[in-house]
This record gives C-alpha cells, sequence and structure tokens, in this order.
C-alpha cells in the first residue's frame, strides 16, 4: 500500500475535545508500551490499548494511522510502515470498554 492509498483510510477524527490530548497520550501510550516489551506488534496493541483507555478507541485508531503515515513517508531507515501494526493498534484499541488490564488483553506473558 502506497501512501497516498493509506491516506484514503484515515479514521474518523475524534471528539474535538480528544484532539488536544492525542499528542501527549501517544508519547504516553508509547513510552508505556516500550517499558513492557521489544516486540513491536505487542507494543502497538499496548499502545492502542492505553491510548483507547486514556481518551477513546476514535483517538486511538487516529493515532495509530498517523503514526503508520509518518512511517511511511519519514524516508527513516529506523521506521517502516505495517499495515499490521496499525491492526495490532485497533486490536489493543478495542480494549477501551473492557475491564481487563492493557497487560493482561494483550496477553503479556508474566
Amino acid at each position: 500500500m502506497n501512501v497516498k492509498d493509506w491516506i484514503k483510510v484515515q479514521p474518523p477524527l475524534p471528539a474535538w475535545s480528544m484532539l488536544a490530548e492525542l499528542e501527549q497520550t501517544a508519547r504516553d501510550a508509547n513510552h508505556y508500551a516500550k517499558t513492557l516489551t521489544k516486540k513491536d506488534k505487542l507494543r502497538h496493541c499496548l499502545a492502542g490499548c492505553y491510548a483507547a483507555k486514556k481518551l477513546n478507541y476514535e483517538s486511538a485508531a487516529l493515532v495509530g494511522w498517523y503514526k503508520e503515515l509518518v512511517d511511511a513517508s519519514d524516508c527513516s531507515k529506523k521506521t517502516s510502515f505495517e499495515k499490521l501494526d496499525y491492526l495490532a493498534t485497533i486490536e489493543g484499541a478495542s480494549a477501551q470498554k473492557s475491564k481487563l488490564t492493557c497487560e493482561k488483553f494483550c496477553k503479556i506473558p508474566q
């Protein structure tokens, strides 16, 4: 999938009240996920879960989509666009209403 096609699948924007918190929540979610695992897809699940529980599903979906957009267009060898990363983020975001912790929802080995 190229960047032009990825732009077309942008998820709906969350409420304006959530947009103001997106950047900090995305940073916090990334930090949280990195402290728990080195496995990429698991990090995406954890970050999506964290963002959705902190804000909402729509916000987590937008953050995940935007992260992959940046990865696809930043020309960095350290990052890469992967649709499966986005899907792992969405999976984690679906925990928004779950009573499980993100660690349990995303199945972090104990």
